[in-house]
């Protein structure tokens, strides 16, 4: 009886020591497929800290982007202090917005002018020192109550003071996002999403033929890395439209709608990543010729 007995145990112990594991195993095997799904989600995790860290006063702690063991990548705090940018970057229209859901509920609306900063600490990655207009242009608006089409009057007030202050810069670009669907604004290529890029190019003043110029230098640069990322040029002049886009301040500027308002920021980021690099080759073109 007291063998039975003690028998029964040993495989009550054997069976639960089983069972428990099994269950260690199952629990470190789903941990890792959880884990890849939102470190793939996340792709851009660098992105999402600088967001976070930069761009909204820690109102949300970035470390619940973050699995455990994971490193923070570091950032300068205050790119705008570069010496002798080349490059400014603003937004004549800074308040359009890209898809937001999965960051919802840390009411964060990623919008062109976190494209902006992005995009220059993109630059500095590779060599390429440049400012972010860091004034709101809706502000401006809103605090006059103007209407939306006097938008590009800012910017220009502020291409004006950027080109004062930093006399080094030779470049200018408009950062937009567009308003059409996602199918028109996404590609994939290689398994990784991107959202495409079209260009926009006022024929209603006298720079527009330097204007297109360097604009189809970038677009070919750009579609060289990848074939359907640009959606084209898209030359507007005639009743109804701008046609200058404040491309008559300098033969250098370049406007560009990235992906729209369906396009999430790690598609977005991924664009700004091939954009960079295509803006490094087209200054060492540029600066070859002078």
């Amino acid at each position: 009886m007291g063998k039975r007995f003690k028998c029964k145990k040993q495989s009550y112990i054997l069976k639960l020591s089983i069972f428990i594991l099994l269950f260690i195993i199952g629990f470190n095997i789903g941990y890792k497929i959880l884990r890849k799904k939102v470190t793939n989600f996340f792709e851009n995790d660098t992105y999402l800290d600088y967001l976070i860290k930069n761009s909204f006063n820690n109102q949300v702690k970035y470390e619940d982007f973050l699995m455990p063991n994971e490193i923070l990548p570091t950032f300068n705090e205050n790119n705008n202090s570069l010496e002798d940018p080349i490059i400014y970057i603003y937004s004549t229209h800074d308040e359009e917005e890209y898809e937001s859901n999965y960051i919802n509920p840390y009411n964060i609306n990623p919008n062109v002018k976190l494209a902006s900063y992005y995009l220059q600490e993109q630059l500095k990655n590779i060599g390429i020192n440049s400012i972010v207009e860091d004034k709101s242009v809706g502000d401006v608006i809103r605090k006059n109550d103007w209407v939306y089409s006097k938008s590009y009057e800012v910017s220009r007030m502020y291409l004006e003071e950027a080109k004062n202050n930093y006399p080094s810069v030779k470049y200018f670009i408009d950062l937009h996002r567009d308003s059409s669907v996602k199918e028109k604004t996404t590609t994939t290529y290689e398994g990784k999403d991107y959202a495409k890029i079209l260009f926009i190019v006022g024929l209603e003043q006298e720079n527009y033929e330097a204007n297109l110029e360097i604009t189809n230098r970038l677009n070919e640069i750009l579609i060289s890395n990848i074939p359907t990322i640009s959606r084209g040029i898209y030359k507007k002049s005639g009743p109804g439209v701008n046609g200058i886009y404040n491309q008559d301040f300098d033969p250098n500027c370049i406007l560009i709608e990235m992906g729209g308002q369906y396009n999430t920021i790690v598609e977005v980021s991924n664009t700004i990543e091939i954009l960079a690099k295509s803006i490094k080759t087209l200054l060492e073109e540029y600066e070859k010729e002078e």
